[in-house]
């Protein structure tokens, strides 16, 4: 669901990677070179240079000698820990690079075992109800809560997808763990879930989560995953609108489910108008401004149809 339901962190992300390309170049190593040279040439021309000026020098001449050699040492020392730097700079970042190979190694992986386990490439599972929260910040940043309860069909659901996609013009994100990802199992039913990233662009992520053990059938689970996305809706802020939407699948073509989604935009946001790109038959889209820190929507449907479901909303100020 790209539930638009995530600044100033999008300036951090764009110099550490300047730095990184700063530091595999080799201009960088270059000048760390150039003033070891200069500043050991010159430390050792002023002590030649100072042995010979004590015959004839007066104490002043000795005093900016001193001052002379002390700035060129200090070169000399700046040079050879620009030099201290670059080898630390490049361990680390060979560090990375094995880092983030293996990562992607894993999101492959994860790929391969979400397809083999979704052979058929049809769902084992029915929605019973949707519950889903975005804050919209005043710098575009969103947090997101989900919660969903799910019933297991005629045979066992062992994997649900979820889709996180952000604006054209959001923050790229590397890691799921940089959106602060979380999710876990709530309410009475029992076991636990698992996650793996099976598609990792920069603006949308795909995530598998395994239910552990799977979900028996006519059994539930309910799950609530968080996550916080910087820049997400970066489209409302420079465009001045942008799109939320949610996408659903079930096994049974008569499946229906109580849906509730909620978007609570800053007030420093101005004004939202908010209006739905579907036929909202027996679904409801209220105003709610009762907190005066956010202008919120709400859409509610007690009987929603989850196949193959697929909802959109312009959100424009």
């Amino acid at each position: 669901m790209k539930n638009k339901n995530e600044s100033r962190n999008s300036s951090s992300s764009r110099i550490s990677h300047l730095f990184i390309s700063i530091a595999r170049s080799e201009a960088f190593y270059g000048i760390g070179i150039l003033f070891s040279i200069i500043g050991g040439l010159g430390f050792l021309g002023t002590l030649v240079f100072s042995f010979f000026a004590q015959y004839y020098s007066t104490e002043s001449m000795w005093s900016k000698l001193a001052i002379f050699a002390a700035i060129l040492t200090l070169v000399c020392i700046f040079g050879l820990g620009f030099k201290f730097v670059r080898r630390i700079r490049n361990y680390y970042l060979e560090r990375y690079d094995f880092l983030l190979a293996d990562y992607e190694e894993t999101v492959s992986a994860a790929g391969f075992i979400s397809n083999m386990l979704d052979e058929d490439d049809k769902p084992r599972w029915k929605y019973k109800d949707v519950v889903e929260t975005t804050i919209i910040h005043g710098d575009g940043t969103c947090d997101v809560i989900r919660r969903y309860t799910i019933e297991a069909a005629e045979n066992p659901a062992q994997m649900l997808k979820i889709r996180i996609i952000a604006d054209d013009m959001a923050e790229p994100i590397l890691f799921l763990r940089n959106l602060k990802f979380q999710i876990k199992c709530i309410g009475s039913h029992n076991g636990t879930v698992r996650h793996l990233v099976s598609l990792n662009d920069h603006l949308k992520k795909i995530i598998c989560i395994f239910f552990l053990p799977p979900i028996k059938p006519n059994d539930m689970r309910a799950l609530e995953i968080q996550y916080t996305w910087p820049n997400f809706a970066a489209n409302l802020i420079e465009r001045g609108k942008t799109d939320f939407f949610a996408s659903f699948e079930s096994c049974d073509a008569d499946d229906t489910a109580e849906v509730r989604l909620e978007f609570h935009f800053a007030s420093e946001l101005g004004e939202i108008f908010f209006e739905p790109d579907f036929v909202m038959t027996g679904g409801v889209l209220k105003s709610d401004n009762t907190d005066p820190a956010f202008n919120t929507w709400i859409y509610t449907h007690p009987k929603m149809p989850m196949a193959h479901k697929k909802i959109n909303f312009h959100a424009t100020k």
